[in-house]
């Protein structure tokens, strides 16, 4: 299904702030995944792509507020994974949409 592997792990839950996108110093990052979706945890992995490479994707399983929305980086997307389009009848839309973000 993804054409790209996953290069880094990181835990941002301990992290605040710039901290994600410090982690990231030195490594090329343009594209991430919220599994977690608390508080601002889409909105800095947001920044510390845009830090690592200007530009990129990054999906999240929770739909995010408008406040969120407003804040994030306008050269990195944000991509909305209903994780129940993973599962039949949708299964094969939910496989393109993982290409995409994987590119």
């Amino acid at each position: 299904m993804f054409n790209q592997r996953l290069t880094y792990f990181i835990d941002e839950r301990p992290l605040q702030g710039d901290a994600i996108a410090n982690a990231l110093s030195g490594h090329q990052a343009s594209a991430g995944f919220d599994a977690i979706v608390t508080e601002n945890s889409t909105l800095a992995i947001a920044h510390a792509i845009k830090k690592s490479t200007g530009k990129g994707k990054i999906t999240h399983v929770l739909p995010l507020s408008d406040e969120v929305k407003g804040a994030l980086p306008s050269d990195v997307e944000a991509i909305w994974t209903w994780v129940s389009s993973a599962y039949d009848p949708d299964a094969d839309e939910a496989c393109k949409s993982a290409t995409v973000l994987t590119k």
